[in-house]
C-alpha cells in the first residue's frame, strides 16, 4: 500500500493511519508552497535515493511545455531542466521568465541547487558560458559543451 510507504517518507503524525485527501494536497502544493521550494525537496529527496542520483552525465537542457502555446502566449512556458538521460530522471527544473530572463540567465541558479560532485554537466552552444563553466568546477564537476563551429577560438 502507498500509504504504508508515504506515512513514514513524509513523516506524518497521524491519528488514523491513512493520507490526507488529495484536496488537501492540491490546497498545500499550490497554495502554502512555493515551486521552487518543492523543487529543492523533491531533488534532495531524488539525489537521496539509493540508484538515483549516481549517474555521472547530468544534461541541462530547455524546453517549452506542450499545449501552453495559445494566441495571446505565443512563447508559452519555457523551462530548464537538469536531468539524469540514463536514468530518465529530471532532478530539477525552472522556469524561464519570458521577458526577463532566457536560458543562460537561469542555469547558474538551477545548477547551484544541485550537487555537481563527479558529475559531468552537457549542454547545447547555449550554455557554453564562461561563469556557467566556471560554477560547474568549483562545485566539484567536469563540463562539455556542445560548440558549433561558429564560436571563436578562445584560450
Amino acid at each position: 500500500m502507498r500509504s504504508e510507504y508515504l506515512i513514514p517518507a513524509l513523516d506524518l503524525k497521524l491519528k488514523r493511519k491513512r493520507l490526507p485527501h488529495h484536496s488537501t494536497y492540491r490546497r498545500i502544493l499550490t497554495e502554502e508552497t512555493s515551486v521552487e521550494d518543492l523543487a529543492i525537496v523533491f531533488s534532495e529527496y531524488l539525489a537521496q535515493l539509493p540508484s538515483q542520483g549516481q549517474e555521472m552525465v547530468l544534461v541541462v537542457d530547455g524546453k517549452t511545455v506542450r499545449g501552453t502555446i495559445t494566441v495571446d502566449d505565443p512563447f508559452g512556458v519555457h523551462l530548464l531542466a537538469a536531468c539524469l538521460p540514463g536514468q530518465g530522471i529530471v532532478l530539477m527544473q525552472m522556469a524561464v521568465e519570458k521577458d526577463k530572463e532566457n536560458e543562460i540567465v537561469v542555469a547558474p541558479r538551477l545548477l547551484q541547487c544541485l550537487d555537481l560532485r563527479n558529475k559531468v554537466v552537457t549542454g547545447d552552444a547555449m550554455h557554453t558560458q564562461r561563469q556557467i563553466s566556471i560554477q560547474i568546477v568549483k562545485a566539484g564537476g567536469d563540463f562539455v559543451w556542445i560548440v558549433r563551429d561558429n564560436q571563436t577560438n578562445t584560450r
